[in-house]
């Protein structure tokens, strides 16, 4: 079934991410009185919330655009899109403001060094194989307010 918009998920069950995955709080943000927010079945990959969607195990599920692109390839006619946010910033490590500044930029450091590229080369390649660089506050600010909600986020 060919979802024409968001708001026909109300309730469904949907394969996605446990929050705080962006994409989650994306569409649980696009559903603000709670009662009518889909039910999240918590998936741990991208390949089981496809595989949910077409054993009908849920209604639709939470894929980025390049991943479906290559899924829709796979089973041509079985995918489609019901709703397409704006982009956001991509993956990334957070740390607790009660970790001390020198020991966060030891962490930063540590991470986007060449060895801390080499320790998470395989971890990188499950999401593009980017290399690790710092975050910028800014790119995370249209985001914002979906991580408000969370614990841990407030600013």
């Amino acid at each position: 079934m060919t979802l024409k918009a968001p708001d026909r998920l109300a309730g469904a069950k949907v394969c996605a991410f446990s929050p705080p995955n962006l994409g989650t709080l994306v569409l649980e943000s696009l559903f603000p009185n709670p009662d009518r927010q889909p039910y999240i079945h918590v998936i741990h990959s991208l390949k089981s919330a496809v595989t949910g969607v077409l054993n009908g195990t849920c209604r639709a599920a939470l894929v980025p655009k390049m991943i479906y692109v290559r899924l829709n390839k796979e089973h041509p006619g079985a995918l489609s899109i019901a709703y397409q946010a704006k982009p956001l910033a991509n993956q990334g490590f957070s740390l607790s403001s009660a970790l001390p500044r020198p020991l966060q930029e030891k962490v930063i450091a540590a991470l986007t060094s060449p060895q801390g590229q080499a320790a998470t080369a395989k971890l990188r390649a499950l999401f593009g194989n980017k290399p690790l660089v710092r975050a910028h506050t800014a790119s995370y600010l249209p985001a914002q307010h979906l991580l408000d909600t969370v614990v841990g986020f407030s600013g």
